[in-house]
């Protein structure tokens, strides 16, 4: 009887069974790469699929890639042009500060970073430390973007001084043609009525989302509401099919106690089918990680949330 022998899979097969590997768990990504350097080459585009940038205290993901400040930016330096921007379609971006130092990112940064990932669907952006106006045409580079979750002021112009020729116009931004779901980190869209009926106007909008809190609850009147009806009547263009309320780690009660938050206002978002309101809201750490949100998920997020 000869000596036995390791079992050998057809190339297809082991190339298959990495890739499924890789794409279930991609921080072991890197693991997987040291088996051999045509694996490498087969799981090495999947490490960067999702990624997480920056840095917050205390902050880490044993899910994805992590890279702070420096690491990111050398690795972006290290790749060939377009090797990121056909490769990275979740990004979620973690502490921007003011200024640059080991943890933080620039704006410079960021437009470094955008334009190096110009192919991402999905975008977050926690902790955004800039002010308004900083960011502003950042996302031009993106052409397949299709889910954002941030601060919508800081990288469009909502609020032009007044007496000067600026038109709020950002519906017609190449960037935002692709856009289906948006997630509004602050009000700077809701407060001024020309903002919000210029967010309504986005060609693919079909999920907005806002936080519960008391500047989009005191800026959401008449105007507005009625411009948001109209957004999910039928129309020549996908209608709004679902408009939804985060209530973060807290209940609709606890909500209604808030001086700031009325029950007026929770009596109004039991009025169409379309309005929803989602009580304590915390994400799982992949989901969040991914930028896909439970009030997203398909297969019935509308019953969960009423």
């Amino acid at each position: 009887m000869g000596a036995p022998t390791s079992p050998i899979l057809p190339p297809e097969l082991e190339h298959r069974i990495f890739y499924i590997a890789a794409y279930s768990a991609p921080y072991e990504a890197c693991t997987l790469m040291l088996v051999a350097w045509r694996v490498k080459e087969w799981v090495e585009p999947l490490l960067y699929r999702s990624l997480i940038i920056g840095a917050k205290g205390g902050f880490s993901s044993s899910q994805l890639p992590h890279l702070r400040r420096e690491p990111a930016m050398k690795m972006l330096r290290s790749k060939p042009a377009g090797y990121l921007a056909k490769r990275v379609e979740n990004l979620i971006i973690v502490s921007m500060n003011g200024r640059e130092h080991a943890s933080g990112l620039s704006p410079a940064d960021f437009r470094d970073i955008i334009s190096s990932c110009l192919g991402v669907r999905s975008l977050v952006v926690f902790n955004l430390l800039h002010t308004a106006g900083t960011l502003h045409g950042a996302f031009e580079p993106l052409k397949r973007l299709e889910q954002f979750d941030g601060d919508f002021g800081v990288f469009f112009d909502c609020h032009p001084p007044a007496g000067t020729s600026t038109k709020i116009d950002f519906a017609n931004d190449a960037s935002l043609s692709r856009l289906t779901h948006l997630i509004l980190g602050d009000q700077a869209a809701v407060q001024n009525p020309d903002a919000w009926r210029e967010l309504l106007r986005l060609p693919s909008l079909t999920h907005l989302a806002v936080g519960h809190h008391s500047g989009v609850v005191t800026a959401l009147r008449a105007s507005q509401r009625e411009a948001l009806l109209a957004a999910m009547a039928p129309s020549g263009k996908p209608e709004i099919a679902a408009f939804v309320v985060l209530y973060y780690g807290s209940t609709l009660a606890d909500a209604v106690d808030d001086s700031h938050c009325t029950q007026e206002f929770h009596d109004w978002l039991g009025t169409n089918p379309g309005f929803v309101g989602l009580e304590s809201v915390w994400e799982s750490g992949l989901d969040a990680e991914l930028g896909r949100r439970r009030s997203w998920r398909a297969g019935g997020f509308l019953d969960e949330g009423r």
